[in-house]
């Protein structure tokens, strides 16, 4: 199945059609974390 990322498209629990586009399939595989750099203590 194919469709333009403009339509958005998502399955409902276990239907097997999830959704489409390079951006869906990257944040599907990968986990977003917080990183914070402080500097030198003066």
């Amino acid at each position: 199945m194919s469709a333009p990322t403009s339509c958005p498209t998502a399955g409902v629990n276990d239907s097997g059609i999830g959704r489409e586009g390079l951006a869906s399939a990257v944040a599907e595989a990968t986990e977003e974390r917080v990183l914070v750099l402080t500097g030198p203590e003066l």
